[in-house]
């Protein structure tokens, strides 16, 4: 299944991996974007209803989620400070990473993989492929 986030294609697979390349206003914001029915399917249904309802309100509602870096796979980072939001305009949603695109240095072009783990409740986040703008 694709779907398009502005010019950039977002796959979700298996059926619960998104695999995307972060654009330049994920970049400059901090956050990867995340569809509405990927977020609905994949994360929601997982979650206590009264926390899907608090997100879903927006207006600067946000839920504070783990988010595990995988992409060392021997050598997974924690990262606590994440947490989704509802966008102000249209469906989707945004998980909020500013340290992990501090520290893992994400890129505009960037191939990244994420998902939802149901078993330890947190993202899991791996860097695919590094894009090397010269």
């Amino acid at each position: 299944m694709k779907k398009n986030i502005g010019s950039y294609p977002v796959r979700v697979q298996a059926p619960w991996k998104l695999k995307k390349v972060v654009s330049p206003d994920e970049k400059f914001a901090k956050i990867l974007l995340l569809p509405f029915a990927f977020v609905f399917h994949h994360i929601f249904r997982y979650w206590m209803e009264e926390m899907v309802e608090f997100v879903m309100k927006g207006g600067g509602n946000r839920q504070g989620v783990w988010l595990i870096d995988v992409t060392e796979e021997n050598y997974p980072i924690n990262n606590a400070n994440a947490y989704v939001e509802k966008k102000i305009l249209g469906e989707d949603y945004a998980l909020v990473c500013e340290h992990l695109f501090r520290n893992r240095e994400i890129s505009v072009g960037d191939e990244i993989e994420l998902y939802w783990d149901t078993e330890i409740q947190k993202f899991i986040f791996k860097l695919i492929k590094k894009c090397h703008v010269l």
